[in-house]
């Protein structure tokens, strides 16, 4: 009975720490592509300038 009981406690912290290193992962690649996404908007803005040029 007590060996049932701790291996449902395990279970329970395991499940929990998986899903917590999810949430983890979800959020560092939001954090991450949104930080790529500024990088792309500002390349998008610099060559956006030389095409203006260009065409002048």
């Amino acid at each position: 009975e007590n060996n049932r009981i701790e291996t449902q406690r395990l279970d329970g912290e395991r499940h929990a720490d998986f899903v917590n290193m999810l949430k983890g992962f979800v959020s560092s690649q939001v954090a991450y592509s949104e930080r790529i996404a500024d990088e792309w908007a500002k390349v998008a803005e610099e060559t956006s300038k030389y095409a203006k040029e260009s065409s002048s």
